[in-house]
């Protein structure tokens, strides 16, 4: 009886900090419709609120958390699944020499004569004479081409110095991968979208749902290979 009176409690604590269920699937709802047809022009680039407000909750000194798509890239997990195309330049995900969670990208067209300089300005070459996409390098390249005053790069985002927004640039997997197979068909991964998206008669559920669940957040590790390690989710 002791348990269940510390329990409700808790939730009680919780609801009047943060909110009870209902205002923080409202919240998340709200989050979720102002990232609907949020993109970014020329560059095409989708924006995703993500972090704990992204999530419903709202606490006290928390920042906005950004992420952004970069269509430039099509990534897929391996070569089997690579279908190359004008509209974005194929990389395959390469987990050798890697910590678990992280993964390399490799360029499959390994030749850097043919790329923009752009591109070339985040490209890295490992031992093996592999054509890499930096982390370390892609986020140098965002910070320089970032509009926002005083900003500066903190872990695997792009920050304002006062702390008030995180931005990170994301490239998006088009599959499952396989550490996130059990994702695709866990009871509700789905279910609590489609219940906040019929609230507001949205029908796009297959654009929310590879939104916001089938994208490759960057960052580095420090290890030998620190400059070129991806997180994979």
């Amino acid at each position: 009886m002791a348990d269940i009176d510390a329990s409700l409690n808790i939730y009680k604590f919780l609801c009047k900090k943060i909110g009870n269920e209902q205002i923080v699937s409202l919240r998340r709802l709200i989050y979720t419709i102002c990232d609907i047809g949020r993109v970014i022009y020329p560059q095409r680039i989708q924006q995703v609120i993500s972090g704990s407000k992204g999530e419903g909750l709202n606490t006290k000194g928390s920042d906005m958390d950004f992420m952004y798509i970069d269509p430039t890239f099509q990534i897929t997990e391996s070569y089997r699944n690579v279908v190359l195309t004008s509209k974005a330049i194929s990389i395959v995900m390469d987990t050798d020499e890697t910590l678990p969670c992280f993964t390399k990208l490799r360029f499959v067209i390994n030749d850097q004569s043919i790329y923009h300089p752009h591109v070339k300005q985040i490209m890295q070459t490992d031992r093996l004479g592999n054509c890499l996409l930096s982390s370390k390098l892609f986020k140098i390249y965002n910070l320089r081409n970032n509009h926002v005053p005083d900003m500066i790069i903190h872990g695997p985002c792009v920050s304002d110095k006062f702390g008030r927004f995180d931005f990170a640039m994301a490239l998006k997997c088009n599959e499952w991968i396989t550490p996130a197979q059990h994702w695709a068909s866990r009871p509700q991964s789905l279910s609590e979208y489609r219940r906040l998206i019929a609230c507001n008669q949205i029908s796009d559920i297959e654009h929310i749902r590879t939104t916001i669940e089938t994208i490759l957040p960057l960052d580095t590790v420090v290890t030998d290979n620190q400059f070129y390690h991806w997180t994979q989710l």
